[in-house]
């Protein structure tokens, strides 16, 4: 998740053009939930069968997660630090698409109070929604939202 989650930062930071003070604050947010991942994924391996642990790790991929669709709001809210032509669509794209693992974790937690070994599994449902928000949301591919 953590090499997802990096794609899925440089794939945004492609359109920040400018940074100030906000931003960099996030960012550094970001980088410590991000390394919060490891130690939490390693909890995973060796306790895997216990429910806090899974509800703990899909809670900080969650927040992680929500902090990197932060970042992209708040760059483009107002085309505030992106280039103020971007198509709106891309925005949404890639605000639909960033908001994918977060939920996916979320939904897990649900799933761990009821059986905590079918939530890990749980997240692969991340791959197969990416596909269907590439679908609906990608400028440029045929679909509901045609460009």
């Amino acid at each position: 998740m953590v090499g997802a989650y990096w794609i899925g930062y440089h794939r945004i930071f492609e359109y920040i053009k400018s940074a100030d003070i906000t931003l960099i604050w996030l960012n550094l947010v970001f980088l410590l939930f991000i390394s919060l991942v490891a130690y939490f994924t390693g909890l995973l391996a060796t306790y895997g069968t216990y429910t806090i642990v899974v509800i703990a790790t899909a809670s900080i991929l969650a927040t992680t997660g929500f902090i990197l669709c932060i970042i992209w709001w708040y760059a483009t809210n107002n085309r505030k630090l992106v280039d103020e032509n971007i198509n709106p669509r891309l925005i949404r794209y890639f605000l639909a698409r960033s908001l994918v693992p977060p939920l996916t974790f979320l939904t897990s937690i649900g799933i761990a109070l009821i059986d905590v070994q079918v939530a890990p599994y749980f997240w692969i449902v991340i791959f197969p929604a990416y596909t269907i928000v590439d679908k609906i949301h990608l400028p440029g591919r045929t679909g509901p939202s045609k460009v």
